[in-house]
């Protein structure tokens, strides 16, 4: 991966060791898979799905973030099967704000049209920047995507983003969504809902011992799967 400062090689010496269950549920996967990985930051599980042979759509409002996500692919000669996207997904198309809590490489933590963390808490941002908001139904339509797996890791808008993706979820193309949930989250109860009203069944629900170490010790992976 490249090397960005600090975040970018954390992430990439910790990759094997802060969600372990990310990569055996995509390892759960075949090359006819099609993903779509929400909040793909500097594209860590993307690329690493991507060497595996599935097609990957990465998608990352960060404005940083998506040129490291780049410039990752094109390190780790993924590019006919990993495809990035900077744009926000949302429940409705709009042109708004992404709050940034720093200006990292590789950073994390914004709020798209807000700025709620992953807790529900106001934050004061230190940075604005501007994107484009689409919701996931009206990106695969346009893409004519049909995904069989999702990754959402949104720290906070996990609700809104749900909330335009109905027809996705509720497509029996689809297999499988690994979502981070936060537990001290007022919507969490509602995302869990929606997924439930989809057909989505949860299988597993995981915190890696780094987590629970962790300042975010209430961030857990939610793996729902479809049954046959």
């Amino acid at each position: 991966m490249a090397d960005f400062g600090p975040t970018c090689r954390m992430r990439a010496k910790t990759f094997e060791l802060k969600e372990p269950e990310t990569l055996e549920w995509i390892d759960s996967m075949c090359e006819t898979d099609i993903l779509i990985d929400i909040g793909s930051n500097i594209g860590l599980y993307s690329i690493y799905a991507g060497m595996r042979g599935i097609t990957t759509y990465a998608v990352e409002p960060d404005a940083l973030n998506f040129a490291l996500l780049n410039l990752n692919i094109n390190k780790n000669k993924s590019g006919e099967r990993v495809l990035g996207f900077c744009v926000a997904l949302h429940d409705h198309t709009c042109i708004s704000t992404l709050a940034k809590q720093d200006l990292e490489w590789g950073g994390a933590l914004s709020c798209f049209e807000g700025n709620t963390d992953q807790h529900g808490n106001s934050f004061r941002s230190v940075h604005q920047q501007g994107a484009f908001g689409l919701s996931l139904d009206s990106f695969c339509k346009l893409g004519k995507i049909h995904p069989t797996h999702i990754k959402l890791d949104v720290d906070g808008n996990e609700l809104l983003v749900l909330s335009g993706a109905k027809e996705c979820l509720s497509n029996t193309s689809l297999r499988s969504v690994l979502i981070e949930l936060d537990e001290s989250n007022p919507n969490h109860a509602a995302c869990v809902d929606m997924l439930k009203q989809s057909g989505l069944k949860l299988q597993m629900k995981c915190q890696s011992e780094p987590v629970a170490r962790g300042a975010y010790n209430t961030s857990f992976n939610y793996i729902y799967r479809r049954e046959d």
